[in-house]
């Protein structure tokens, strides 16, 4: 099966995870999250990365390559190999 993405990419697929046939998919972006590479869909916005990950936004810090990002600019679309950071407010005393 051939695969063509927005920004005109072509790959080929058999269905089967990319894992076990080596298959590039061009509607995926690899991005590291907490120094772990992850598929995601392209696009994705950080918003998109907090939800997947079954975080609430106004209690996570997040890092892109190295800078903090204010909650204002969550809405900011990731790129291939970004490397994201999310830390969690734990509570305690």
């Amino acid at each position: 099966m051939f695969l063509r993405d927005i920004r005109g990419r072509l790959g080929i697929c058999s269905g089967l995870s990319d894992r076990v046939t080596g298959c590039y998919n061009p509607f995926t972006m690899r991005i590291i999250v907490n120094g772990k590479p992850q598929d995601h869909p392209d696009p994705t916005t950080i918003t998109d990365l907090i939800t997947r990950h079954h975080l609430t936004p106004d209690k996570v810090a997040i890092e892109l390559n190295r800078r903090l990002v204010r909650s204002d600019k969550y809405a900011t679309v990731l790129k291939e190999n970004d490397e994201v950071e999310i830390v969690t407010f734990v509570g305690g005393g």
